[in-house]
């Protein structure tokens, strides 16, 4: 019986030091990203759920937290309050999850983000309910200034997915 008890403190020693030695790779992953992606920014997004598309602005903290990129909300011109939790790539793209933070909320969705070569900006898109319960996607666009807002959003329009209404192909 004795044996079981110390096997059970081993197989308990290792789990934790395995998840240690996890938690710390993550941390020092996330260390090594690009310095630019943190901090302030100010952002903008168009809730198409609302007529007009009008876009929405906010400002936002990206942080670090144990191997994971963490986002959240502030001043949102229509109170919108959310959270994002992602990871980066490649060193320039984020990608990750958000979620409302409003009280008995349950939306939530993806994001992705390029970040900028001057890395003035970032600009992407995100994927999430609609009033209706069907997915949706938005512009999303982040500056470290209002102006880099701008330049984000002028980048976006350029690079933004058209998909044509109809078919392209000849009917025979």
């Amino acid at each position: 019986m004795e044996q079981l008890g110390w096997t059970l403190l081993g197989a308990v020693i290792g789990a934790f030091l395995s998840l240690g030695v996890y938690l710390a790779y993550e941390h020092f992953i996330t260390l090594r990203s690009p310095r630019a992606i943190f901090g302030k920014w100010f952002a903008m997004w168009q809730p198409t759920i609302d007529t007009g598309w009008d876009w929405v602005s906010e400002n936002l903290v990206i942080s670090r937290r144990w191997g994971k990129v963490v986002i959240r909300n502030s001043d949102n011109s229509r109170g919108y309050k959310w959270e994002g939790r992602a990871r980066i790539y490649e060193d320039r793209f984020l990608l990750g999850e958000w979620k409302s933070k409003k009280p008995g909320a349950h939306s939530g969705g993806i994001f992705g983000l390029t970040l900028g070569f001057e890395g003035n900006y970032m600009c992407g898109y995100f994927i999430g309910p609609d009033t209706a319960s069907s997915k949706i996607g938005s512009g999303f666009v982040l500056g470290r200034t209002e102006a880099d807002v701008v330049q984000a959003k002028q980048r976006l329009e350029k690079s933004r997915i058209v998909f044509p209404r109809e078919s392209t192909e000849n009917a025979s």
